[in-house]
């Protein structure tokens, strides 16, 4: 993928090269000469170095822990830097989307729109960043930090334990049904009528993942929130930014839901402003039982 960056006489400034991130720059210099550079990143995905067509070094970076720039070398025009985000020079701040982020004191310059939750009392701080932890956790959005992988993971695992459960209970249902009469109070009796099924799917521009749910136990919604943290965790840095508003709606669906879970069948979708036609999406589908009650 390409983006380009205009000036005022409306010749390309700046071409970027996309994969599932930003790779590289090519810089316009005069009308016959571009210069290129690549983009190299740590765990968070901070831009450390630049590299040119050679592979030499052209450009290093050092941050603080919330991201002021503590150290740079080279003469390179570059604007992605804290977590690959666009630093707006004119400002001084971070555009990180829904609101504009003040590395210099780790603070949002205004308040999050998003009410946070009450299991996660900080979420409810309406100017921190990354609830305050920018070591393990990001804030791409502006509206919530991505959730610790551990817990997402560990929720994903308990669903798909249920999941296997369910298996063996209506496998073994299958069996006794199809070789003798099963007493009326058998506990696999209405096993598919018991069952709660449902995914988080997020869709279109070229993408594809999904997170699933099959328990005899409808999905509360903090694990509904979960399994959609777990989606982003996976889902790389372009596709997130074509899809960063609509998740935030679909998280607020789920914890807007009604006190007794929303019910079968319920198919809901979220799309970015402006996105061409309903590419870039999240969806949510509560296929059978109910789900984040």
């Amino acid at each position: 993928m390409i983006g380009e960056s205009f000036d005022l006489n409306g010749f390309a400034e700046v071409r970027y090269t996309y994969g599932d991130d930003l790779i590289a720059q090519h810089r316009r210099v005069d009308a016959l000469t571009t210069n290129s550079s690549t983009y190299h990143y740590d765990g968070i995905g901070s831009t450390r170095a630049l590299t040119d067509v050679a592979g030499n070094v052209t450009d290093t970076y050092a941050y603080t822990a919330f991201g002021e720039l503590e150290d740079s070398t080279g003469v390179t025009t570059n604007d992605y830097l804290y977590t690959g985000e666009q630093f707006d020079p004119n400002l001084g701040f971070y555009y990180l989307r829904a609101r504009y982020y003040n590395a210099g004191i780790g603070r949002f310059q205004n308040m999050d729109t998003w009410a946070g939750t009450l299991v996660e009392p900080i979420t409810q701080a309406k100017f921190l960043y990354a609830n305050d932890n920018p070591v393990m956790l990001v804030d791409p959005s502006g509206n919530r930090s991505l959730a610790s992988t551990a817990t997402a993971i560990n929720i994903n695992a308990m669903l798909q334990t249920f999941g296997q459960a369910l298996i063996t209970v209506c496998a073994a249902e299958f069996a006794v049904t199809s070789a003798v009469a099963t007493p009326v109070n058998s506990p696999t009796i209405g096993c598919r009528n018991r069952l709660h099924r449902g995914r988080i799917q997020a869709q279109g521009g070229g993408y594809e993942d999904s997170e699933s749910w099959a328990s005899f136990t409808p999905p509360t919604a903090a694990e509904g929130t979960a399994m959609l943290d777990l989606l982003v965790l996976r889902m790389p840095r372009r596709q997130l930014k074509e899809r960063n508003i609509a998740v935030e709606q679909a998280r607020i669906w789920i914890l807007a839901r009604p006190p007794a879970g929303v019910y079968a069948p319920n198919a809901q979708t979220w799309s970015n402003p402006g996105v061409r036609g309903s590419q870039a999406r999240i969806d949510i589908e509560v296929i059978q039982g109910r789900a984040f009650q």
